[in-house]
């Protein structure tokens, strides 16, 4: 009885000098088994499913979503997926609307109020509309005009714009030059995370170290463009107007991945299907019209709590797929301190469905009504900026074009009616923030915090659809290492393609 007293006193004094010290606090960081931390609801000891929290359904939160399934039905992993998404849709950036129109052509187009367009070496975007079944058409450009502060210039694929554009620019169009080695060189190094063999990053200086493409990052479009030996008024007139550029510097890298020759292809009905797709395959709870207010490390601090208007739970893992500061929800200092603010532009969308190929070049295009075209689109602060940058007329069947316009304000409907010779059917408008990727080398890290990770920092190397999923297939390996020391692939169907780089290889897909 003494002996057990004894004991049961040396229990409670050390029990005390724990509490004194707060080492309670880093016990769970203690918790790790075979390299893995076990969480409240371990499936591996309860039984209960591995609970993850997907912050965003556009093509990141989308695809992680899709990687995540994949990864459950090859290593047999019990993970209940939750996304929660502030807007009405799927698909993030990527929005359609389908109307039906009533003139020479009558029927039914998708109109593409944000990103939609892919090329030839975008394996994810291919295979993803081969698996679902989705068609897949060439985008067909009838011609585009650019506004760049100082003249409005037409770029069309007729015999006669060729012979203009050789007296414009000079016979260096007619050979390749550095700017295509340029991009082919970037495409190549793309190409490497289809690849069987690509092993994962976890922070992305460490990947743009791997791949050689520091000194793309960390220069301007126009610096970069002129360094290559591309004529300059073809700088000023066609690349800097389509990248946004007269609104705010990019950095090469971006560029160049945006300018490859290649053609592009868009999904029928939205490429957005693509997105919709992978949620509906992954089986995950979708929330939409749900914002998320805040999150927050749970009572035990290990797992993580996301709360909204309405609810509030705890996972397991949480990832975070939408712009950090974008979403205005609150978190742990240490975490938001972790995350570079990272500047965001607004981009007027404006798509007119017109029976008209061509811009009205006579009428005062200015929003303004005494400003002719010689003034037209100049901004009072800055003189090469103005109304608009880019303007692409979208080729339909019977005579119908979808005409995109890009501009800093929105474009009233006299404006459009000017512009389009007062045919216009119909118009939609669609306001979106986009990241300006000015040159950098600071980059947020993709594992925040022991089960919580973060997604756009991604967005700051190179932003597109097709990199998004890229990049979610890598964090998605991340957590499954974290938690379950396996990846998308499993823990044996990834020897079996080790060192394969088949042409139509893609790593996730095919392992």
């Amino acid at each position: 009885m003494h002996f057990f007293l004894q004991k049961l006193s040396l229990s409670i004094a050390l029990l005390a000098i724990l509490h004194s010290a707060r080492l309670f606090d880093i016990l769970p960081a203690l918790n790790y088994i075979s390299g893995r931390q076990l969480s409240v609801n371990d499936p591996q000891t309860t039984g209960l499913p591995f609970n993850v929290a997907i912050i965003g359904a556009g093509a990141g939160g989308s695809s992680s979503a899709f990687w995540i399934s994949k990864a459950m039905n090859r290593s047999d992993l019990n993970i209940s997926i939750d996304i929660f998404e502030q807007s009405s849709y799927i698909g993030g950036r990527s929005f359609s609307v389908n109307q039906t129109v009533h003139s020479v052509f009558s029927g039914q187009i998708s109109v593409e109020l944000g990103a939609h367009l892919f090329e030839d070496g975008h394996r994810n975007m291919w295979r993803a509309a081969s698996e679902f079944n989705l068609p897949v058409d060439v985008a067909q450009i009838q011609s585009i005009y650019t506004w760049n502060g100082l003249k409005l210039q037409h770029f069309c694929t007729s015999f006669n714009c060729f012979v203009d554009y050789l007296w414009n620019y000079g016979y260096r169009l007619l050979s390749p030059g550095s700017g295509d080695r340029s991009a082919r060189r970037v495409a190549a190094k793309f190409a490497e995370f289809y690849h069987a063999n690509f092993t994962m990053w976890d922070r992305h200086g460490q990947l743009i170290d791997r791949l050689g493409l520091l000194t793309l990052l960390t220069s301007k479009s126009l610096d970069h463009f002129l360094e290559v030996g591309t004529p300059r008024l073809l700088v000023d007139d066609l690349f800097l107007p389509l990248l946004g550029y007269t609104h705010s510097p990019t950095h090469a890298l971006q560029s160049v991945f945006q300018m490859t020759p290649h053609p592009h292809y868009q999904i029928p009905g939205g490429t957005r299907r693509v997105f919709e797709e992978f949620i509906q395959a992954s089986s995950a709870s979708v929330m939409l019209n749900t914002t998320v207010k805040s999150i927050e490390k749970s009572a035990d601090a290990r797992r993580w709590r996301v709360n909204t208007a309405n609810t509030s739970g705890e996972y397991d893992a949480v990832i975070i797929a939408a712009p950090f500061h974008q979403t205005n929800m609150t978190s742990p200092e240490e975490v938001s301190a972790q995350v570079p603010l990272v500047s965001y532009e607004t981009v007027h969308v404006t798509v007119v469905v017109t029976r008209s190929p061509y811009v009205n070049t006579t009428f005062p295009a200015s929003q303004s009504q005494d400003e002719d075209m010689s003034d037209v689109m100049m901004g009072k602060e800055d003189k090469r900026r103005g109304d608009f940058s880019s303007l692409t007329h979208w080729r339909y069947a019977g005579q119908v074009w979808v005409v995109t316009i890009k501009s800093r304000s929105s474009l009233s409907d006299d404006w459009l009616s000017r512009a389009f010779a007062h045919d216009v059917e119909h118009v939609y408008r669609q306001k979106w923030e986009h990241p300006v990727q000015a040159p950098t080398v600071d980059f947020s890290p993709i594992r925040l915090e022991q089960g919580l990770y973060y997604l756009n920092g991604f967005e700051s190397v190179v932003s597109s659809m097709e990199t998004q999923i890229v990049a979610s297939l890598n964090l998605v390996n991340l957590l499954l290492h974290d938690f379950f020391k396996v990846d998308v692939c499993g823990p044996t169907t990834r020897e079996k393609f080790q060192g394969t780089n088949r042409r139509h290889f893609v790593a996730g897909w095919d392992c």
